[in-house]
């Protein structure tokens, strides 16, 4: 069953997703609508809470990605995928061969909000996904599979994720955070350099 409310003006609540196909669709079309976006990637594995990072984050269509580590486990490193698709790794400013960080490098590749709508997509696609209002108004996007649960925080006015949790066996494993999102902020290509 699919239950979704929110306390939006009436114009607005025509629009709301109602149900995870729905939800996706709104998120697709939000992520077209942008250029690039920057924000602060929190990630937090909750079963070994050492091994925490967090990093500034940006993204510029059509697939540049930056990813500059400020604390925890990935301080000091720096990871870009450049303009021909190809992964550049760095860390305290030395050049690392990517085969030593392939796995890595393949999961950063794939890190961007369209990349991450596309694995929603697929996701709602076998119809174990559910749509409610969470507590704070944001809107929660579940899935289950087997014994491990997916819950994506995704904000009504942008239409893009803030927070994933995700538990295993109804125990919380990991929690990823996008925080401080700045959508369209004019983000030049000479970023995206090695």
């Amino acid at each position: 069953m699919t239950i979704f409310c929110m306390k939006q003006s009436p114009a607005a609540a025509q629009s709301a997703p109602h149900s995870p196909r729905d939800l996706v669709v709104a998120m697709r079309k939000a992520f077209v609508q942008l250029d690039d976006y920057q924000c602060v990637l929190v990630e937090q594995n909750l079963l070994k809470p050492d091994e925490r990072s967090e990093s500034t984050f940006v993204f510029k269509k059509p697939k540049l990605l930056r990813l500059d580590g400020t604390a925890g486990r990935s301080k000091g490193a720096q990871v870009i995928l450049d303009a021909r698709g190809k992964p550049h790794l760095r860390k305290n400013g030395i050049s690392i061969p990517t085969f030593f960080a392939k796995d890595d490098l393949r999961d950063f590749a794939a890190s961007d909000f369209g990349s991450l709508i596309a694995t929603m997509e697929a996701a709602v696609e076998t119809g174990k996904a559910t749509v409610t209002e969470g507590p704070d108004g944001l809107i929660e996007l579940k899935f289950e599979q087997d014994r491990r649960t997916r819950i994506y925080r995704i904000d009504p006015k942008t239409m893009l994720p803030v927070l994933l949790t995700e538990t295993e066996k109804g125990k919380p494993v990991s929690k990823t955070e996008w925080r401080d999102l700045k959508i369209n902020v004019g983000l030049k290509a000479e970023l995206f350099k090695p």
